[in-house]
């Protein structure tokens, strides 16, 4: 499982992007080459939302729900410091998202759940970004691990389709947790006699 607080950084006239809450679930996977390297990844689904808040002409702004549906894949360098029962990881490294689908709502009318209009026309719907964050894993089993982290992500890739100057990026803050299963997590220097 997972949670984000995102944002896009878009300069557009008198238009203004306002941060809001994201969520999603998925698979994760980690492949240690040593002690201390290794990969993480994951296939996650996310839904993402984005406030708009649009000039209407009069000196007002209406407010508009971005609900985007993505799916991430980050491939980390994870560089962890291991005990036998706990490791602490640096993970850093890019990250993919593929948005599905944008829907637009006005924000009071939000709850009828009925879109005002579909925004995947409007944007690069293949993002590429870069990652860096930490992650927490206790062992709670045998072959199990409770994990917890965060990472920071921005995307180099306008997510507004725009022919001119303007600057559309994506970022957020994203946290997870949940429980891994293992082989071999934590693996250790064979003993030299």
């Amino acid at each position: 499982a997972n949670g984000s607080y995102n944002n896009a950084y878009i300069t557009r006239g008198k238009d203004s992007y306002v941060s809001d809450y994201g969520y999603g679930g998925g698979f994760f996977f980690e492949k240690m080459f040593n002690n201390t390297l290794g990969i993480h990844s994951n296939l996650t689904f996310n839904i993402i939302n984005i406030v708009m808040q649009i000039d209407d002409g009069t000196g007002s702004k209406i407010d508009y729900a971005v609900k985007n549906y993505m799916i991430q894949v980050p491939m980390l360098l994870n560089i962890s410091l291991n005990t036998s029962s706990f490791s602490f990881s640096f993970l850093l490294g890019p990250t993919f998202y593929y948005i599905i689908q944008s829907e637009m709502y006005a924000k009071d009318a939000a709850a009828t759940g009925v879109p005002e209009g579909d925004l995947l026309r409007y944007m690069q719907y293949f993002q590429v970004g870069g990652s860096a964050g930490v992650q927490f894993k206790f062992r709670v089993g045998m072959f199990t691990d409770f994990f917890i982290g965060g990472v920071g992500e921005f995307y180099f890739t306008k997510l507004v389709k725009e022919k001119d100057d303007s600057f559309s990026n994506l970022y957020s803050i994203r946290t997870f947790a949940g429980i891994s299963f293992r082989t071999n997590i934590f693996p250790t220097r064979p003993k030299v006699e």
